[in-house]
């Protein structure tokens, strides 16, 4: 039988103080988290998240703000928001890809 090695109580030097915990707590309760894909997710609920991957990549990749891509995409922030935390129960296929037009006008689809 295995013996359980031991687990030192003390954090690294590296890591937040408790203070900075409770600070990043604060600030993470403030956010939208986004949304996974359920294992079971539907074809449709696949092909919409994979749709709103294009908008977080291109963020990323212009190093833009939610604020700019909604006037980008001439739509509210709100929904911009939405878009980018995988919550796209409210889109249709179709509205994300014309969205995404406008980004990726060159943007090719396949569906397997």
């Amino acid at each position: 039988m295995m013996k359980p090695k031991k687990v030192s109580q003390i954090p690294p030097s590296d890591w937040p103080t408790d203070k900075e915990w409770k600070a990043i707590e604060k600030d993470l309760l403030k956010t939208i988290p986004s949304l996974i894909l359920p294992i079971n997710a539907s074809p449709v609920d696949r092909i919409k998240y994979d749709l709103c991957e294009q908008f977080v990549r291109y963020c990323i990749a212009k190093n833009i703000n939610q604020r700019k891509l909604a006037i980008k995409l001439g739509i509210g922030e709100a929904r911009v928001s939405e878009i980018v935390h995988y919550r796209y129960q409210r889109f249709t296929i179709d509205k994300l890809v014309k969205l995404l037009s406008i980004i990726k006008p060159s943007i090719k689809l396949k569906v397997a």
